[in-house]
């Protein structure tokens, strides 16, 4: 396997894990009251969006070949920082 496959298969796994995260917190907004409700559902749309730009990226790194993929490594390590950063914030929120 090359470094570009562990690279994808690195960044697929995490978003399985942060998807399971916030499918959490949407359970959650099922038990609260309807502003925690209404909380979580926007911290949800704003993952999710999140989610999105990082599943683009991952795309975009799977389409190219050779070392080309590189370049768009630093691209998606900020995609990435930010998805961390967003559901480690929305975990903590809503505990």
């Amino acid at each position: 396997m090359g470094k570009r496959e562990e690279y994808i298969d690195k960044l697929a796994a995490q978003l399985k894990v942060w998807s399971a995260e916030i499918d959490v917190l949407k359970a959650k907004a099922g038990k609260g009251t309807v502003e925690a409700k209404i909380a979580i559902h926007k911290e949800v749309e704003i993952l999710n969006k999140k989610m999105q730009e990082a599943q683009k990226k991952l795309q975009e790194i799977g389409q190219k070949t050779g070392n080309a993929w590189e370049s768009l490594a630093d691209g998606a390590n900020k995609a990435w920082n930010d998805l961390r950063e967003a559901v480690h914030q929305a975990g903590e929120k809503f505990k």
